[in-house]
């Protein structure tokens, strides 16, 4: 069975930050139903972003028209860094590094399912979260997060129905709704403009834990993370993914739960 959705894109040149005509097209996208006995693919884009670079509140809107299509099965990050530091920036050294290890040389860049990093280019970006979201997966995941004082207490469980499958756990925490200045296209800097799914930590190290999940197995890791003073305590999630040699083999999000009032929130 196949569903049609549409999504509005801008078309872009072939380097991000090179001058972006304001055409939009009408892009239609099919999306494969999954069959029922399959597991679906949740599909992560590590979106390489930064404060001083004037297309990427283009991307933004790119991966907003996205995260409307896929919901929850699509899991964007934005890691930050700046060649020139931003005063009070959201770029980190884990950002840094991860950077040169994909070699992004432009600004914005996506990283689709860890396949290759490619610059903006909106039917590009679409296309291949598109072609990931089509493929099925051999993992299931489940994670829970609870913020207990100034620490996210989170759990992690991996089942495997199939085939067996290696690679690397990884734990990271994001934040949205942080207002900071952003250059927008027009050259302007929006100190208002709001930024979300911001990487901010790496739980369990910049490369993850190792990690192999037998068929017919299930898994559980229990993390530990301080909120830093930096970090709106209600406004994080936990993003969790098995990865390997042939790129991420499923992923996962999941809001930070919290007490407000004897009450709790998402």
């Amino acid at each position: 069975m196949k569903r049609i959705i549409y999504i509005i894109g801008i078309l872009a040149a072939l380097f991000s930050c090179s001058h972006i005509n304001e055409d939009e097209q009408l892009i239609e996208v099919t999306i494969e139903e999954t069959p029922t006995n399959d597991i679906k693919r949740n599909v992560l884009l590590e979106d390489f972003t930064g404060q001083r670079c004037i297309n990427c509140p283009k991307a933004a809107e790119t991966i907003h028209q996205l995260e409307e299509a896929y919901g929850d099965r699509f899991i964007p990050v934005g890691i930050y860094w700046e060649p020139k530091p931003v005063p009070n920036g959201l770029a980190t050294e884990t950002g840094k590094e991860y950077f040169s290890h994909w070699n992004t040389e432009a600004q914005p860049a996506g990283l689709v399912g860890r396949h290759g990093a490619i610059n903006y280019i909106p039917n590009d970006w679409i296309g291949l979260v598109r072609d990931e979201m089509q493929r099925t997966a051999d993992i299931e995941m489940l994670v829970e997060a609870t913020l207990n004082g100034e620490q996210i207490d989170i759990t992690i469980t991996e089942s495997c129905q199939q085939n067996a499958v290696s690679g690397k756990l990884q734990v990271w925490i994001i934040e949205d709704g942080i207002v900071a200045t952003q250059l927008m296209p027009d050259g302007s800097a929006n100190k208002d403009y709001v930024h979300n799914h911001v990487f901010r930590t790496a739980v369990n190290g910049t490369w993850g834990d190792n990690i192999t999940i037998g068929t017919g197995t299930t898994l559980t890791q229990t993390f530990h993370q301080t909120v830093d003073n930096q970090w709106d305590s209600t406004k994080l999630s936990v993003v969790a993914f098995v990865y390997n040699d042939n790129g991420i083999e499923q992923a996962v999000k999941k809001e930070v739960t919290y007490t407000k009032n004897n009450m709790t929130c998402l």
